[in-house]
């Protein structure tokens, strides 16, 4: 009897431990963090690579079935239209954008001064606020703010500025280089998709019972068709929103159209907040030059945005993930705060998978209870 109990206890310890560990976890959550980011970085490359294979899918099998073109020389001809605007982009585009932010760096002091005589020309004509000693507030800190921002811009003070940036530099290179690998892993997916599929399902059909794994495997399908027509179509909508946007700015003569066009067109893959995301700096970068320049460049942009809405984006996207507009502005804020640009890039496809769960375990319980709501 003594040795059963024995038995029990010894059965306890490794509830204790996984329980001491967790434990220490939670009173140490920079471990955590840290080992986080450490397999982030280590399986960067492979979700680069699912990235990529998800991206192209569609097209392959366009492809393939279209055309009647065998697998590899349709990853073949995609991949090298790919390497070719890669190419075209670092030879012609790249050098532009590079030469475009330099300039506006260079600007930055020449823009802050602008700034600062306006707001105290503006502090100097309200007479009000002489008269409730309000004005002398403001422009003490306003000098403060100034000072601090001229400090960030200070490039000659560089010590700390060359360190940032050689961090940056590393940082980037070693995104650089899981771009590189993920493009490469990308084709080996892309090749033998169907045993990874395979695979997959004989996981699922193990672990679970049949009817469970059917039911695993059908809302699979779904989630499948909400991210595919949320970012194959996302990602056309912005390239021809980007591309109308270049065409007006170019028009209007605004100063480095290439470079806001490229921003109003990647933050369009943000619904609802995107467009206004990018409207700020080409607004902004525009009113030093020409207020009343950065006044046609709003009008014109939310003319582009009106367009985008009403039209373009239903055109492309259709039902887009079919989420009401109250869910897809929740899922931005929820996930921008909880995980930032990327979050507010994914919350609302996530969204849409999170609520299809939830109305299906709704709706399956309801029938097991035989009600109609």
């Amino acid at each position: 009897m003594s040795n059963n109990k024995k038995i029990r206890y010894l059965n306890l310890l490794p509830v204790l431990l996984i329980s001491f560990i967790m434990y220490r976890i939670v009173n140490n959550s920079e471990i955590l963090v840290k080992g986080a980011d450490f397999i982030i970085s280590m399986i960067a490359p492979f979700i680069w690579a699912f990235a990529f294979a998800y991206l192209i899918n569609p097209l392959m099998v366009r492809m393939e079935t279209g055309t009647g073109i065998r697998r590899g020389f349709a990853i073949l001809v995609i991949y090298t239209l790919i390497i070719g605007i890669v190419i075209v982009i670092l030879t012609f585009v790249t050098p532009k954008i590079m030469n475009s932010i330099g300039e506006i760096i260079e600007k930055i002091p020449e823009y802050l001064e602008a700034t600062e005589n306006y707001l105290r020309n503006k502090i100097q004509n309200f007479g009000i606020l002489k008269k409730y000693s309000v004005d002398s507030y403001l422009e003490n800190n306003l000098n403060a703010i100034l000072g601090q921002i001229n400090g960030a811009f200070n490039l000659e003070n560089g010590t700390a500025f060359t360190i940032a940036a050689f961090s940056k530099a590393l940082s980037v290179t070693s995104a650089l280089l899981s771009f590189l690998m993920g493009l490469i892993i990308s084709v080996y997916m892309l090749l033998d998709k169907e045993s990874f599929i395979r695979g997959t399902k004989k996981i699922v059909y193990a672990v679970l019972n049949k009817n469970m794994a059917d039911e695993v495997m059908e809302f699979g399908n779904t989630v499948n068709t909400i991210f595919g027509r949320y970012f194959n179509g996302k990602l056309l909508d912005s390239i021809v929103i980007g591309t109308i946007c270049l065409v007006g700015l170019s028009i209007m003569k605004v100063e480095f159209a290439l470079l806001l066009s490229i921003i109003i067109g990647l933050t369009n893959m943000i619904p609802y907040f995107g467009p206004f995301f990018g409207a700020i700096p080409a607004v902004l970068i525009t009113l030093f030059s020409s207020p009343l320049k950065a006044l046609w460049v709003l009008i014109f942009i939310l003319i582009l945005q009106q367009f985008d809405g009403l039209y373009l984006g239903p055109k492309i996207l259709g039902e887009k993930v079919g989420l009401k507009p109250f869910w897809i502005i929740l899922a931005i804020i929820v996930g921008g705060k909880l995980f930032g640009v990327m979050g507010m890039l994914l919350g609302a496809p996530f969204a849409a998978v999170i609520i299809e769960f939830f109305n299906r375990f709704v709706n399956k319980r309801l029938e097991s209870r035989e009600l109609e709501i």
